[in-house]
């Protein structure tokens, strides 16, 4: 990966109602050792519009500190109104890309690790259950 540089963050609040308490806003969070993130944000979406980009950290949802991504989405889908305290900082869409395209690289070799290490047991109880049938189903 590419050294970067980004700027100073800039704190901010943000504030916007939706339509109706069930309506979705168009964003979606992670969070990770440095706090909750917008990861997506839907082009044209009431977070858009809002001001949310991909990479602010959310300090903030309605007064309420938030440190996990499933505890964000439900204070967002439990409110009409929502207030938001956010730190932007300016990153490179490059950067963006390169950081997705490692953590997908990350994940595949992480599942195919986990395949191979279930594929023993799997192939042992597949081998099993064809000697059972053989035995039961052979005339």
């Amino acid at each position: 990966m590419s050294d970067t540089v980004l700027t100073a963050g800039t704190t901010s609040s943000i504030s916007f109602s939706k339509p109706s308490k069930k309506s979705a806003i168009g964003v979606s969070f992670i969070h990770d050792e440095d706090g909750v993130k917008v990861s997506e944000v839907k082009e044209g979406g009431l977070a858009e519009q809002a001001g949310l980009k991909i990479g602010d950290n959310v300090q903030t949802i309605n007064g309420n500190k938030v440190s996990k991504s499933y505890t964000a989405a439900k204070m967002i889908r439990d409110s009409k109104t929502i207030d938001i305290t956010k730190t932007s900082f300016e990153v490179p869409e490059y950067f963006l890309k390169e950081v997705a395209e490692e953590k997908a690289d990350e994940v595949k070799e992480a599942a195919e690790d986990a395949a191979t290490e279930a594929m023993p047991g799997i192939m042992t109880r597949y081998i099993m259950f064809k000697v059972w049938v053989a035995d039961k189903f052979s005339c």
